[in-house]
């Protein structure tokens, strides 16, 4: 039986699956995560202003975007990456931008995840009580402490 796989093909999988590697692991390194993740980069998107703006009058200005909009971990952070810049790409491309961003489901699950991940000794210490694992995500009441008053115009 013949192999289905060229040589080139069998290369060309190695070479892609080296460019990963080598980008999971750049996009481990603080300066270069926060870099690509900065509001200032995510703000080149015009349509990306208000969001930027009213972080930097949010509890957490300090933060860069992917510190909340990306996952931990050293593959599922690049996965999410390129599915996120691809997204983007597309809706670009194709003009189809919304009037007013919301985050994906995904996305929605992916910074619920990382509110618990960074919160969590402060979760512990809060009776349920006040906090009801109702189904709500921590930024559906606490909207304003992440990116700040919202913008009028």
């Amino acid at each position: 039986m013949r192999n289905r796989w060229g040589k080139g093909a069998l290369i060309a999988l190695g070479a892609l699956g080296g460019a990963f590697l080598i980008l999971a692991f750049a996009l481990q390194v603080p300066a270069i995560g926060h870099t690509i993740g900065a509001p200032a980069a995510c703000g080149t998107c015009h349509v990306m202003t208000d969001q930027v703006l009213s972080l930097e009058r949010g509890m957490h200005r300090e933060l860069a975007c992917v510190e909340c909009h990306i996952p931990s971990g050293f593959f599922a952070k690049p996965i999410e990456e390129i599915k996120a810049a691809s997204r983007h790409a597309a809706v670009f491309l194709t003009n189809s931008t919304p009037d007013v961003i919301t985050a994906t489901d995904s996305s929605r699950d992916i910074i619920q995840a990382r509110c618990i991940e960074c919160h969590a000794g402060f979760l512990r210490e809060t009776s349920l009580v006040h906090h009801p694992t109702d189904g709500l995500k921590c930024f559906e009441c606490h909207r304003d402490t992440t990116h700040g008053l919202p913008l009028r115009n």
